[in-house]
């Protein structure tokens, strides 16, 4: 038989750095003066003008008004640069009832962007036809479904009316375009479910 190694005797190792050691009575008066100190500061801030809580407000309060329009600010033309739309995108004119183009005008609104509408109500007057991107038309194996009727605002709607404009919502065609417009049964069955949404 071989001799025996001694086993030396080694100190005992701290515990891994995730086995966490319960927390002692010293920590606890620790964490309460790390949260008496947050609101210490959070305090200073406040009364020092950094840190300030205010109400929400609309897009349309911090849009800039010009009596001038865009065609006597020489916005209108073939050559339009970045630099002038970021310049510009905030100002609007005082007149938002006169129109200045004779000719139909279509405004697309989408869901994600809440300041269309604001905007489309402030403007509507000039516009004569408003499309919010509402539906979308997918095919469920064989069936249609038209999703997205839970995007409908129908006071946002009434308001727009009232004011003349026309309302048209867009239809995402999500399906295979070849099958519902190809096929007489599909197409039939698109435009009924379209057109029982819009009733």
């Amino acid at each position: 038989m071989p001799p025996r190694r001694r086993e030396r005797r080694r100190p005992p190792s701290p515990p891994p750095s995730h086995v966490r050691t319960p927390p002692s009575a010293g920590s606890s008066s620790s964490a309460g003066v790390r949260l008496i100190l947050l609101v210490l500061v959070l305090a200073a801030l406040r009364f020092s003008g950094r840190l300030q809580w205010s109400a929400p407000h609309t897009y349309t309060q911090s849009l800039q008004t010009t009596p001038l329009s865009v065609y006597e600010r020489g916005l209108v033309k073939r050559d339009v640069s970045a630099r002038e739309i970021l310049a510009e995108h905030a100002r609007v004119s005082e007149n938002r009832s006169r129109r200045n183009f004779q000719n139909p005008v279509l405004a697309y609104v989408t869901p994600w962007n809440s300041k269309g509408y604001d905007m489309a109500k402030l403007f509507s007057a000039k516009l004569t036809h408003i499309s919010p991107v509402w539906y979308d038309l997918k095919s469920d194996g064989k069936r249609l479904v038209l999703e997205g009727e839970h995007n409908f605002d129908a006071a946002w709607v009434s308001e727009l009316q009232s004011n003349g404009s026309l309302v048209l919502p867009r239809v995402v065609l999500e399906a295979f375009p070849t099958v519902v417009l190809l096929e007489k049964k599909q197409k039939a069955k698109a435009i009924d479910l379209i057109v029982n949404e819009c009733r």
